[in-house]
């Protein structure tokens, strides 16, 4: 159980909507406390601290990578405010060995020429850094199958490689935000229960594998690809490496990956696009990522403790860490999940 900046109130709360599909299946015997159920709502509409909470977790301790110095600092914030509440054994508490931590302590690209302008971007997690300002020239070479490997053996080496093709950004004319319309709300209620999950190209995972082996073992300065998603500025980072031998994700990463730099879509798009007229385009980059090794990984752990239902247990819920690029807003400064149980 994950307790992340909740007052007693919430946990009344969550009790309160989780019972309700039980009492409405069974005879009514309680008598429903009115006052109780104003003053819970007073507290929340009129004295919520959910944003103030909100900004400390993500404003201040946001970048949350798991093994991180910034975890274990929101951590201890976070004990000593739920201890602050009133909550009850309120630690952190270490469920195993984690890894190697890692964290991004500075990151600047700039292109120099054809004319100088600032790249947007953000390494990939558990990549190595360039010990200090650099300066090498950028190559676009997308490579998607072997024989686009074969095409640029031993021709990368101290380079920069720009290794994925462009991708499209297409117009938006729509809102970003919509509300659901009545036909909506009955399909998503109509919708068989379970989440078909995110579906991954294998064939394409296996190459990928194959392709930052490549670009290791040919020795390149950096590599640098386009944002998965959003529009010209939106970055998605996650990993370029291994925490440990047993976190490889989807791919097996090399024991020494190049340093890797996802960039935002239209920073990658122009500078492949200079490239493609034969303009020479050099970057200077400065990427200073430390490790810290045999990490264990925790959880924050606290207790509220019940009155007249003391034989049952609601759990409250969320994963702790978020990525290193973002401040965890939304993944997940901003969730929970809970589940009730009798003791």
């Amino acid at each position: 159980m994950m307790l992340k900046g909740l007052r007693p109130y919430h946990v009344v709360v969550a009790a309160c909507l989780l019972t309700a599909p039980v009492a409405a299946q069974a005879p009514q015997t309680e008598k429903v406390d009115y006052d109780a159920i104003y003053r819970i709502k007073e507290e929340g509409l009129q004295h919520s601290q959910v944003m103030d909470t909100a900004s400390w977790l993500t404003d201040v301790y946001g970048g949350r990578l798991t093994g991180s110095p910034n975890i274990k600092a929101a951590g201890d914030w976070t004990v000593k405010k739920l201890t602050g509440w009133g909550a009850q054994n309120a630690r952190l508490e270490t469920w195993g060995e984690f890894g190697t931590g890692w964290q991004n302590e500075r990151f600047a690209a700039t292109a120099l020429t054809p004319v100088p302008w600032t790249i947007i971007g953000a390494p990939k997690a558990w990549t190595p850094g360039t010990d200090g300002s650099v300066t090498a020239d950028a190559v676009y070479a997308p490579m998607t199958t072997d024989q686009d490997l074969e095409r640029w053996k031993g021709k990368l080496k101290g380079k920069i490689v720009l290794a994925t093709p462009v991708r499209e950004v297409k117009a938006s004319f729509d809102p970003l935000a919509t509300r659901y319309t009545d036909d909506g709300l009955k399909k998503l209620q109509e919708a068989e229960i379970g989440s078909p999950g995110r579906r991954y190209d294998r064939s394409m995972l296996a190459f990928m594998v194959k392709r930052i082996q490549f670009l290791a073992d040919e020795g390149v300065l950096a590599v640098f690809e386009p944002s998965r998603g959003g529009d010209g500025g939106t970055i998605f980072v996650q990993q370029g490496g291994a925490y440990s031998p047993n976190g490889q994700s989807f791919i097996r990463y090399p024991e020494h990956p190049p340093t890797q730099v996802v960039l935002a879509v239209e920073h990658y798009n122009r500078m492949a696009r200079t490239l493609d007229k034969n303009v020479p385009v050099s970057v200077e980059l400065n990427v200073k990522n430390t490790t810290t090794p045999n990490q264990t990984a925790f959880n924050v752990i606290a207790e509220l403790a019940g009155t007249d239902k003391a034989d049952e247990v609601v759990m409250l819920g969320a994963h702790f860490d978020s990525w290193h690029s973002g401040t965890g807003a939304t993944d997940n400064g901003a969730g929970s999940e809970s589940s009730r149980r009798r003791a």
